[in-house]
């Protein structure tokens, strides 16, 4: 095999850099969406309805959960961060690329993950806060929304069906850590 053959199966050490990378900001951003749910209403909900009372005045719980619009500005940041290193490693996969279909399936579910996470985002309760002003009125008071805000729970499960998607795939592809 000639060298260039084997530089064009081998990838380079920027590649893999962009690989490792965007793989740390992915479990980054994993672990904020864990810790979003967590702290999320929806959790404590579902906490209640297996046995877990009172969860929200666990002394511990209730200094981690007080954070949660603080987590979901991280959350956007290590986001931004992975699609940036995501798709400039692969690029929007070209005909010919050998991995091109495993590359579209993993950005089609990143995809769908950064919609879920957009929405949920959007029906969370820091957000009417975020659109308010002084002069005008609370988006609480307008219909629409609140039909939007009441389905933030089912938001969170797209989130987090593609999410799993979405890892479950690039754990295929690549493992845990390239080499």
């Amino acid at each position: 095999m000639s060298q260039q053959a084997a530089r064009a199966i081998v990838p380079s050490g920027a590649a893999v850099y962009e690989e490792r990378v965007a793989i740390i900001l992915g479990i980054t951003t994993a672990a904020l969406v864990v810790l979003i749910f967590v702290t999320c209403r929806l959790f404590i909900n579902l906490a209640s309805r297996t046995g877990i009372k009172n969860i929200a005045k666990n002394r511990v719980y209730h200094f981690v959960a007080r954070y949660h619009a603080t987590y979901w500005w991280i959350l956007g940041v290590a986001l931004v961060s992975h699609i940036i290193m995501g798709v400039g490693h692969t690029g929007l996969p070209a005909r010919g690329d050998p991995d091109a279909g495993v590359h579209w399936t993993i950005l089609g579910l990143g995809f769908g993950a950064l919609t879920g996470a957009t929405a949920t985002f959007f029906s969370c309760k820091i957000s009417p806060r975020l659109f308010t002003t002084r002069r005008s009125q609370s988006l609480l008071a307008n219909d629409k929304y609140m039909n939007f805000y009441r389905l933030h729970s089912y938001y969170w499960w797209v989130l987090l069906l593609f999410a799993a998607a979405h890892f479950a795939v690039v754990f295929h592809h690549v493992g845990i850590w390239p080499r």
